[in-house]
């Protein structure tokens, strides 16, 4: 039986993708956006829009609140002051129901562990990365006798419009593919479509199995160091260099980035869900027309 949906932050990278998939799956979908303009893509799915701020003032969502079976919070805002009001008030729905049956689901990420050199499994804690947002994890764990909680960390994302994200890597300088900071540091990546998809499959898997409880969300093939996927990138934009032409520099352009971090994704793999998406580096080609399409309009 279908369920009914409540996607925050519908018209972003990932909350787009996950509005679809539950649409798809037979589910009724409420897509919360920011601008009206944002909401035109989903007329044709038969997803309802609703236009406000979430996070400055959760009130206008009451009734959505208390009709949703799931709310996924697509955003994943990083301080767990500005995310307090939107559980606030998920909980207050929440007291309606006789037992816990709504769904409450947060969207992490590996950027929450920081530095780990070791493959990081689903029951790690985030203590090393991001604050809040490792805050914010504590809370969604903590498990609620109101409310089944979860949180979906998902690795680095492609996919869609990835190619609009990730300018800085199809260019290069006088010739040279610049490899800012360490070259050896490694991710793994998941497509959003397998992302969206993975998100389903946790929001409507039996509720012990994700109650809470951490999801990574990460093709375990796809695990490249930052030189190799830099020069792929590099080389579908035209670049012939060769290894002489590749330059090494100490200091990262973005620091949140200088961080190996390799999601195991057992738990989603578990719960039926497997990566079926085109691999980056397969599909780059795809990436650079997108980048193309984008910086030319």
């Amino acid at each position: 039986m279908g369920k009914t949906v409540l996607v925050i932050g519908a018209n972003g990278f990932v909350g787009q993708e996950a509005a679809i998939e539950f649409a798809r799956q037979g589910h009724t979908v409420v897509g919360v956006v920011r601008k009206a303009a944002a909401a035109e893509p989903f007329a044709k799915y038969g997803i309802r829009a609703v236009i406000g701020d979430t996070f400055a003032d959760p009130s206008f969502l009451a009734e959505e609140l208390a009709q949703a079976d799931i709310i996924f919070d697509a955003v994943g805002v990083g301080e767990l002051a500005t995310f307090q009001p939107l559980y606030d008030a998920v909980i207050k729905a929440a007291k309606a129901t006789i037992r816990p049956t709504k769904r409450f689901i947060y969207t992490s990420g590996c950027l929450v562990f920081g530095n780990r050199d070791e493959i990081i499994d689903d029951d790690e804690g985030g203590e090393m990365g991001m604050k809040g947002r490792a805050e914010i994890e504590a809370l969604m764990l903590t498990k609620s006798d109101l409310l089944v909680t979860s949180v979906v960390r998902p690795a680095w994302i492609y996919g869609g419009n990835f190619g609009k994200y990730s300018p800085p890597w199809f260019k290069t300088t006088d010739g040279k593919v610049v490899i800012d900071g360490s070259p050896d540091k490694r991710f793994n990546w998941v497509h959003v479509v397998d992302l969206a998809q993975a998100i389903v499959t946790v929001a409507t898997a039996p509720a012990q199995s994700i109650w809470g409880k951490a999801v990574n969300v990460a093709d375990d093939k796809q695990v490249y160091s930052y030189r190799e996927f830099r020069i792929a990138f590099a080389k579908v934009a035209g670049w012939k260099g060769t290894d002489a032409d590749v330059v090494e520099v100490p200091e990262p352009a973005w620091a949140g980035m200088e961080i190996t971090a390799v999601l195991s994704s057992g738990r989603a793999l578990s719960l039926g869900w497997k990566a079926r998406q085109k691999p980056l580096i397969e599909g780059f080609e795809e990436h650079y027309r997108t980048y193309l399409a984008l910086t030319s309009s």
